[in-house]
């Protein structure tokens, strides 16, 4: 569904129909339901993610395409991303619990935000999306590919450019925003 120019605040003020929709520069973008692997990826990551923030008594919490990721660019451009799964302290989540819509307003993102990658998205989520978290500021921004079978950490450095360390099947995850998380690659990909 493409609609005529409307503002993010408009956009944010319509009913949910239950479809996943991204805000983007002042369209509506349709997001496609996720395949089977893609489910199963996303909701495994999840129970492993809140096992590990329980264990290690970290006050985070993890939710899957539920809160949108508020990006404003210099000028009118400004999109509303809606990650597969994200991270974000208990208090952040609880500050925009309240509101009609879920966002993460700019200023406040959530620590993580993790995107699965599919045959139809791939672009968007390795060029658009890269962007975007990095305007927001997201610290940390996960790409996982069940294709090709890899696990990107994107790491935000200097002057808002993600630095980007990929791990195969083999190896060990590495984060930054969750140093002690004991995950490999093949256990986040196997679904």
């Amino acid at each position: 569904m493409n609609t005529a120019t409307l503002s993010y605040e408009a956009y944010l003020e319509m009913p949910y129909t239950g479809q996943r929709t991204e805000y983007v520069d002042g369209a509506i973008i349709e997001v496609n339901p996720p395949a089977r692997r893609h489910i199963d990826i996303s909701y495994n990551l999840l129970l492993a993610l809140l096992t590990h923030f329980k264990a290690q008594g970290l006050n985070y919490i993890c939710r899957e395409s539920s809160a949108q990721v508020d990006v404003k660019y210099q000028g009118r451009k400004r999109r509303g991303r809606l990650p597969d799964l994200f991270v974000c302290t208990i208090e952040q989540w609880g500050a925009i619990a309240s509101d009609k819509s879920a966002v993460f307003p700019v200023g406040n993102p959530p620590l993580l935000v993790i995107e699965i990658l599919s045959p139809g998205n791939w672009q968007k989520d390795m060029g658009e999306k890269e962007a975007d978290y990095a305007t927001a500021r997201v610290p940390e921004y996960w790409r996982i590919n069940p294709m090709e079978q890899w696990v990107e950490v994107l790491s935000l450095g200097e002057a808002n450019v993600y630095e980007s360390v990929r791990f195969s099947t083999g190896e060990q995850v590495i984060s930054g925003v969750l140093p002690k998380l004991a995950l490999s690659a093949q256990e986040i990909l196997d679904a």
